[in-house]
């Protein structure tokens, strides 16, 4: 992730909240982003030069601001850029453009599965009312010894959640206690998070960020997607 960008040894002027992130991949990729679209493509770094033959962009819809950033980092890419890495730190540079990059894991390192309070942010697979996207920030999960606990954003749970690599095992789901919910749409969203927490489900820490994956009772897709936030003491 890019900690300073500067031209003609001047900081370069960025959109609010953007950054550069460049990604190398393990089957020889590169994956970038400067706020907006992502380009990929399969890249080269002999000779100490960043040189992809072919490069790809998405065709998001952006500010112009965004878009503009977006041409500018595809440009410089296809200039092939020289870059250097000292632990870390990677340069990436051409012509009088400099950007000064950190590892995403030190700036912001990958937070423990276990002991962590997780808030819901994003639940995928399937359609959502309006109303029960505003209710997500009432389900947080806390994994650890092999449980977790914590709402479906009606009802206490608790269950099974046995770890083994990058796959959590919820076996049949948590179970609830308290009162059902008596609005229909917090209702629903509950329904739905219990649904995502059933058999095996895959997850992946990326800084604050939880992804569970799985599928449903019914065999169909269901995720959900929690920001890590700060607990003073032990659940």
């Amino acid at each position: 992730m890019s900690t300073a960008v500067t031209e003609r040894g001047a900081p370069r002027p960025m959109p609010a909240g953007s950054q550069v992130m460049l990604w190398f991949t393990a089957d020889g990729r590169l994956v970038a982003r400067a706020g907006c679209n992502t380009i990929t493509g399969q890249v080269e770094l002999s000779g100490g030069q960043i040189w992809m033959a072919e490069m790809a962009m998405t065709e998001m819809g952006c500010a112009d601001d965004l878009l503009a950033q977006d041409q500018w980092l595809a440009s410089l890419l296809d200039a092939r850029p020289s870059w250097q890495l000292s632990g870390p730190h990677l340069r990436v540079s051409t012509g009088q453009t400099v950007i000064e990059l950190t590892d995403r894991r030190v700036l912001g390192p990958d937070r423990p599965l276990e002991r962590t309070r997780w808030v819901a942010s994003v639940l995928t697979g399937g359609n959502v009312t309006d109303a029960a996207i505003t209710a997500l920030g009432r389900v947080f999960l806390v994994f650890g010894q092999g449980r977790v606990a914590g709402s479906d954003g009606c009802q206490p749970l608790s269950g099974p959640a046995a770890v083994s690599g990058t796959t959590i095992s919820f076996g049949a789901g948590p179970a609830v206690t308290g009162s059902p919910c008596t609005d229909p749409a917090a209702a629903e969203l509950a329904r739905r998070v219990r649904a995502t927490l059933h058999g095996d489900v895959g997850y992946q820490i990326e800084a604050g960020e939880l992804s569970l994956t799985g599928t449903d009772a019914d065999g169909l897709g269901a995720g959900l997607q929690l920001t890590a936030v700060p607990q003073s003491s032990p659940p």
